[in-house]
């Protein structure tokens, strides 16, 4: 008898016994589950009884109970499993059981994120991302509402298994896809259709149930890229004028309108008879003097008076205009130089991990994530993999190992250069660490029976150092008469103490060389 446990793991409670009044009361029951790799998860075959009790916890997958006839002492002293036939019974109950095809697939898909709305309810998973969603149960709950929300560009929603309350109008028990301004809520028992959001930043799926008739509920697979950022308009900058105009023309002075000393000067007017005899020019008036003409302030020409308004012997000379100094030859102001725009440093993309594919692997990576790399992790491993950076942030955002005491039976434990920072095994989430130390591993321990849905944590560390470059170290000994390129290095006689009667060099080929000497002991003469 085969059966199937979804995400999140479920409990077998079973009892199975001979059934005496239908021709059982020669049976003595053997029983044995088995997972879907035929392992053995729990064997059953009570001493001095006829019945056989299978109580175990046990993790998402396919299982298997097969019934024997079981055997006791000898044939001489006992019976064996020739003679041990009949029918049989099974009464309890097996929690979070359900189709095979509302769980993950059996084959796990590498990188693939096996997510429920049980396990994660209202959590957000952003970036590129592809997996499966389910509701995680066999029978959905009544009066709920759960949802998980995918932040991502294009992200594309393709169903496998869908298994809702038939209503009309899908008023009672719905999944509901919210993208943007765009809401669809399917019921019943046909697969939506596949449907891919291009103009979406996020992707909600939400699972409403009513107070009655729960169904088996839903799976999808779901693949979401990377949100691409919207461009930042340019505004255009305003470029100032490149030259200047080769005329100057000074603004026309305001018409007198008041005080007499404002008078501009007038335009003398031109010799009529001896031009040894200086007629006085008339005054203009005083509202069309050019403003062009400005006297010598160094010659006082005299003017014919105005007609007198008050005192007529009074002659008012004119107060000069200001001098208006030339133009200067117009420089052209050059344009302000524009400031380059620094080419951005491309973020590098960040790294992903499984300890499935990794196993025994160090990787230099400052942001990426690492998980176990199944939908449920495997029996009797021990799996690592090491991340070299500094100042490195663990975040936990997935965790699901068998519970025990002491974490005795599975567990993960983090380390830091070496040093144990903590192991845990349940479903809750480790907390957030920082590493001050220059790397960190991930372990992951699994006995032989009762796996989980594993892990998946985030890191963010700096960048290590840079290794640094050796230098070359040259020796006389071993170079003598030789040439080599070197923009640095160490040269030494290559002696503990140097032989006698030696004759040695070396040339190195370089330019604008510094030698410094760090050590030097030799025969001293006069």
């Amino acid at each position: 008898w085969t059966f199937t446990v979804g995400q999140g793991g479920g409990r077998v409670d079973l009892v199975i016994d001979r059934t005496e009044f239908v021709a059982g009361s020669m049976l003595d029951v053997d029983a044995t589950l088995l997972n879907a790799r035929s392992q053995r998860v729990q064997w059953s075959n009570v001493k001095a009884r006829r019945y056989a009790q299978i109580r175990t916890d046990v993790a998402a997958g396919d299982y298997t109970l097969v019934i024997r006839g079981g055997a006791e002492g000898t044939p001489a002293n006992g019976f064996s499993n020739y003679g041990s036939l009949g029918s049989y019974g099974i009464r309890g109950s097996i929690t979070n059981a359900g189709p095979k095809d509302t769980q993950a697939p059996a084959t796990p898909v590498p990188g693939a994120d096996y997510l429920t709305l049980r396990n994660h309810n209202g959590q957000t998973f952003t970036g590129a991302r592809f997996g499966f969603l389910s509701d995680g149960y066999a029978t959905y709950p009544a009066k709920t509402d759960l949802a998980v929300t995918f932040e991502g560009s294009n992200c594309q929603l393709q169903w496998t298994s869908f298994d809702m309350e038939v209503s009309s109008g899908c008023q009672y028990d719905y999944v509901e896809v919210r993208a943007g301004d765009t809401v669809a809520r399917y019921c019943g028992k046909t697969l939506p259709p596949t449907q891919t959001f291009t103009s979406a930043r996020s992707v909600t799926v939400t699972l409403h149930s009513d107070e009655a008739e729960e169904e088996s509920g839903f799976q999808l697979q779901f693949q979401c890229d990377e949100v691409v950022p919207t461009p930042v308009p340019t505004v255009p900058t305003r470029v100032p004028p490149t030259s200047v105009p080769d005329t100057f023309v000074p603004p026309t002075p305001a018409p007198a309108t008041s005080a007499p000393d404002t008078l501009v000067p007038p335009t003398p007017a031109p010799a009529t008879s001896a031009p040894d005899t200086l007629v006085p020019p008339t005054p203009a008036p005083a509202t069309s003097a050019p403003a062009t003409l400005a006297p010598s302030v160094d010659t006082l020409v005299p003017l014919t008076p105005a007609p007198a308004t008050s005192a007529p012997d009074a002659t008012v000379p004119p107060t000069p205009a200001p001098v208006t100094p030339a133009p200067e030859t117009a420089v052209p102001t050059p344009p302000p130089t524009p400031t380059p725009t620094p080419t951005p440093t491309p973020t590098p993309a960040a790294t992903r991990l499984t300890l499935r594919n990794d196993n025994g692997r160090t990787v230099s990576a400052t942001s990426g994530t690492i998980s176990d790399g199944y939908s449920t992790y495997v029996s009797e491993k021990d799996v690592s993999v090491t991340v070299l950076g500094d100042n490195c942030l663990v975040t936990w955002t997935s965790f699901d190992v068998e519970d025990s005491e002491n974490c005795k039976y599975d567990w993960v434990e983090l380390l830091s250069e070496g040093q144990p920072v903590g192991r845990w095994c349940g479903g809750s989430l480790p907390q957030q660490y920082r590493l001050t130390g220059s790397g960190f591993t991930v372990v992951l321990h699994s006995d032989e029976a009762v796996e989980g849905a594993g892990f998946v944590l985030d890191f963010e560390c700096e960048a290590p150092p840079p290794t640094p470059v050796p230098v070359p170290w040259f020796t006389l000994k071993n170079e003598n008469g030789g040439s080599v390129a070197a923009v640095s290095g160490k040269i030494s006689d290559g002696y503990g103490t140097y032989a006698p009667e030696l004759d040695l060099s070396m040339t190195v080929l370089g330019s604008n060389c510094v030698v410094t000497w760090t050590g030097f002991d030799v025969e001293d003469s006069e």
